[in-house]
């Protein structure tokens, strides 16, 4: 091609934009390094572009020697990334990733099984996830998947042995309660106390003036460090006036109530969630000591019949512990 055909080219408006686009599309050399080594996914958990550039090289180069079979220079590189680069402090993420490499590594090299085991069971106490989103599945043989697979399933089983737990819910009902599970299913025995707003005064005021004895059954099948979802079936007893002139003659009124449960159960044990009460009967007896009153302060209560009565929209968030 002779410079006036290129001269002409240059001037066509259309080949400008083409070409302008293709050279940024390109990019770098730097940069389509990392796009063809770090899927978009792992770069974004690893928060890649935030990293350190001497941290950056260092897993460039863990992962350029592996594929280049260098598998001891790889595993130096990433022995690096667990020690301080500058005011660096490597987060849980890349300490995560760096040992799931040492487990690709010290595989590769036909290592001790143990070893091999030592590195999986690292990166999953330093991150759950790094087995669930973000394993560098397309190299990992069949075996150690097998690994990694039989860790989860230790971590989930250790959580599983702890069956016994406290908890402590703050809402419209404050609560307080023991349980103890059978499979996906949990008993739950304590006591709360509806919160009642008394608006009778000048300003709104907070009172704890009524008890709550329950028993609950609940069904949530939890995967640990995973939102999980369930059910819950409550019987409780309500006594509605604590007023010192009343504690000598309690009086509890029997109520049913269900309602779906959201909750997180990190591996240590430590559980936060919350449950929302769809409905709750509350049953007025027979007692003919029991006084002739419509004027219910248990929270977002209507009357039904005479003997029936509605509350709806209760809530509470709660933290637990297993053990």
């Amino acid at each position: 091609m002779n410079p006036g055909s290129v001269r002409s080219l240059w001037h066509n408006r259309p080949f400008r934009i083409l070409l302008v686009g293709l050279i940024a599309a390109s990019g770098s050399p730097a940069s389509a390094q990392i796009e063809l080594k770090l899927d978009k996914n792992v770069r974004r958990y690893l928060s890649f572009e935030k990293l350190h550039e001497k941290t950056q090289s260092a897993i460039l180069s863990a992962i350029n020697n592996y594929d280049n079979g260098d598998h001891q220079q790889s595993i130096n590189a990433l022995m690096n990334l667990s020690t301080d680069v500058g005011s660096y402090k490597p987060r849980r993420s890349l300490r995560a990733w760096s040992n799931q490499w040492l487990a690709l590594n010290a595989f590769a090299l036909q290592d001790s099984i143990e070893t091999v085991r030592k590195y999986v069971k690292f990166s999953l106490n330093e991150d759950v996830e790094i087995w669930r989103e973000y394993a560098e599945v397309k190299r990992m043989p069949y075996d150690l998947r097998d690994l990694y697979q039989e860790a989860w399933d230790e971590l989930q089983e250790n959580f599983n042995k702890k069956r016994k737990s406290w908890r402590i819910g703050v809402g419209t009902i404050s609560r307080m309660d023991l349980s103890y599970r059978y499979g996906y299913y949990e008993v739950l025995i304590g006591v709360g106390a509806p919160i009642v707003v008394d608006i009778s005064g000048k300003e709104n005021v907070f009172k704890f003036k009524q008890l709550l004895l329950y028993t609950r059954i609940q069904r949530v099948r939890k995967s640990i460090e995973r939102l999980s979802a369930g059910y819950y079936f409550e019987f409780s007893l309500l006594e509605e006036d604590l007023s010192e002139d009343n504690l000598s003659k309690l009086l509890f009124r029997k109520a049913i109530s269900a309602g779906p449960v959201l909750c997180y159960a990190h591996k240590s044990g430590l559980e936060i969630g919350g449950s929302f009460e769809v409905v709750r009967l509350l049953f007025k007896s027979d007692n003919p000591k029991e006084p002739e009153s419509d004027d219910l302060a248990f929270s977002q209560t209507i009357k039904i019949d005479k003997k029936l009565f509605l509350s709806y929209a209760n809530f509470e968030v709660y933290i637990r512990k297993w053990f």
